[in-house]
């Protein structure tokens, strides 16, 4: 097989570099027309000797009716995409959210993403505490890096503008960012740490 578009070469394996939907078409390199008689008809037939391209395609879907339709709605992800995740929860070792929005689109299904703790911030990776850096509910601006495995994609928020938008306090009302690690509660005035997003 080769590799097409959503694809590439990786240690001698074509793997996806997309969420997606597989297709494979093949090329045929003719060997000249072979007449074949069936049941009184002439076909012309010909020998392939091509191999299969396989490729890896993001579909989307508009809203049909109207004059105009709207953006097509992301069936997939690939490397590199923003997306908007709410946390689920969170171990020491990384923090597990559902990913609802590429950018500001939502998702035709939900995918599940984890944010490891090297993956938070791109300075001071050794002091980063995931369980001070989210919490559950909070709604991340993150980037996938990697496909990952057991259907969860890699999530980053090393970028500036990558962190936490939203956030509760303890007491249920919506934070506002205060500085990069830290948000308050404009009720009660407490501060709590976060990985904040750059506005």
């Amino acid at each position: 097989a080769l590799p097409g578009n959503g694809t590439h070469i990786f240690e001698g394996f074509i793997v996806s570099s997309l969420l997606g939907r597989l297709k494979y078409a093949y090329a045929s390199l003719s060997a000249g027309p072979i007449q074949q008689q069936n049941e009184g008809e002439t076909k012309a037939a010909t020998t392939s000797t091509s191999k299969p391209t396989l490729s890896v395609t993001i579909e989307g879907r508009g809203i049909e009716g109207g004059e105009a339709s709207a953006p097509p709605i992301p069936l997939a992800l690939a490397i590199g995409d923003e997306v908007l995740a709410k946390v689920r929860s969170l171990n020491p070792r990384y923090a597990s959210a559902t990913i609802v929005c590429k950018e500001t689109i939502p998702l035709v299904k939900e995918f599940s993403g984890i944010i490891r703790v090297q993956d938070v911030r791109s300075s001071e990776i050794d002091k980063v505490n995931i369980l001070t850096s989210f919490r559950p509910g909070d709604i991340v601006r993150a980037e996938v890096i990697s496909l990952g495995e057991s259907q969860s994609l890699l999530l980053s928020t090393a970028k500036v503008h990558l962190g936490v938008l939203h956030a509760k306090s303890e007491a249920g009302h919506a934070m506002v960012p205060v500085s990069w690690s830290e948000m308050q509660c404009p009720i009660t005035k407490t501060k709590e740490q976060r990985k904040v997003a750059k506005p």
